[in-house]
């Protein structure tokens, strides 16, 4: 009788030691997580998770002239009459709105002869988006003419400052809109991130990629609000909110890569020009150039001399490919949703508990086939949950965090067990 209410309460007593346990373990991974100590190993995990089939949401209506070769007889970078006569074979097809992305800064006579040329094309058009390079030395000149100021809610200070510009020329510029297509390799790692917003001095201007998804979805950028930490919001004309794009705190836009990749009309600037000019003489045109109507068109060099690829879970990219992503899921609101931190500090809490008393009350073999069948179910979930939803779950953070909790649940036990020795002494 004695022995068994002596049991009892040590048994009591380690349910009690390994809650404390599990308890101070959660609080340790819980500030872990809220302090990102193992981001690295979440982005591992979610590289693989974009491994997975996971088709488009929805149609993006994009549409990209590609160069993909520079012959020797033309070499880069092409006069501008080449970029007013692939806006003149575009004419015909309505397109919404045309995105130069490469760089077209170059005064030389040899680049700039047709400007004025270009920039009668650029009038006629629809709508036309030039892409600019932001660059940290403040050269102390002023203001481009055509820069957008964006509205900033909070403080900036944690964005990179730039202080000038490779900015395209005002002869043609001043009658399109203007976005920095900044990229970066993340130290040649898979590029994970886009900056959606930069800081230019005390201003906060639009990424190409941000410009080219307000004007598909008819924004007014001088309405534009930045959060930082939190959302980019566009409103139209009439103030009403077109979309809420998710940026952390260094305005960085998480990509959301998918397999297969991203489906569109592709058609390369040669024959553009080929199937325009066979049109207009009525003949029959190499290739249709019908998909491209009433979509936004792109611009863009995959010649990967010319425009080095960078390196993505998808493989190497060209940088139009990756500005047209972050382009793509602005339109389509196809963002990776992390967990909220307080949801995870309250799993962390009861699932620790809970686990972690199991190795008292049914035994080391009940507690770990316990655990087991748990973390099945969390990976599970959250694996099916990414393709779903794009909620991304610490999964990693949870590895660990199990692990610590077997240890806890296991130093309980042990410490049981040294009691019995010295628990009977008659």
């Amino acid at each position: 009788m004695l022995e068994s209410v002596s049991s009892s309460v040590k048994r009591i007593h380690q349910i009690r030691v390994a809650t404390t346990l599990a308890l101070i373990w959660a609080t340790v991974i819980s500030l872990v997580y809220i302090l990102g100590i193992f981001n690295g190993l979440e982005e591992i995990i979610i590289d693989q998770l974009q491994l997975l089939p996971a088709p488009e949401k929805a149609s993006i209506d994009l549409a990209l002239i590609d160069i993909h070769h520079i012959p020797s007889d033309r070499p880069w970078p092409w006069s501008r009459l080449d970029y007013a006569l692939i806006l003149q074979g575009l004419r015909p097809q309505h397109v919404q709105s045309v995105v130069f992305e490469m760089l077209l800064h170059d005064t030389d006579a040899r680049y700039s002869a047709f400007d004025t040329s270009f920039a009668d094309q650029i009038s006629q058009a629809n709508k036309v988006l030039f892409s600019a390079a932001a660059l940290r030395p403040d050269d102390a000149s002023p203001p481009p003419s055509g820069i957008t100021p964006i509205r900033t809610k909070g403080d900036f200070r944690s964005l990179i400052p730039y202080g000038s510009f490779f900015w395209p020329v005002e002869t043609f510029s001043t009658a399109g809109k203007v976005g920095i297509g900044n990229l970066s390799s993340e130290n040649s790692r898979n590029l994970r991130t886009v900056e959606l917003v930069f800081r230019y001095r005390e201003q906060i201007i639009p990424s190409l990629s941000l410009w080219a998804a307000a004007l598909r979805l008819g924004a007014d950028m001088s309405r534009t609000t930045v959060d930082l930490g939190h959302e980019v919001v566009l409103y139209d004309e009439g103030n009403k909110i077109l979309s809420r794009i998710p940026i952390d705190q260094r305005g960085l836009l998480h990509l959301r890569y998918r397999r297969p990749e991203m489906t569109m009309p592709r058609i390369s600037s040669d024959q553009l020009l080929l199937s325009a000019d066979q049109a207009d003489r009525g003949a029959s045109v190499q290739v249709d150039l019908k998909p491209l109507t009433h979509r936004q068109v792109w611009v863009g060099v995959t010649d990967e001399n010319v425009a080095p690829f960078l390196t993505t879970v998808n493989g190497p990219m060209a940088p139009v490919s990756i500005q047209m992503q972050a382009t793509r899921q602005i339109l389509s609101s196809d963002y990776l949703r992390p967990i909220p931190w307080p949801f995870c500090i309250v799993f962390f809490l009861v699932s620790g508990v809970l686990l972690s008393r199991n190795f008292i009350t049914k035994g080391k073999r009940f507690g770990l086939l316990t655990l087991t069948i748990f973390v099945l179910i969390i990976f599970t979930l959250s694996a099916a949950s990414f393709q779903l939803a794009n909620i991304c779950f610490p999964m990693a953070t949870t590895a660990i965090y199990l692990l610590g909790i077997i240890v806890c649940g296991m130093a309980a036990r042990n410490w049981e067990m040294g009691g019995s020795h010295v628990s009977n002494p008659l």
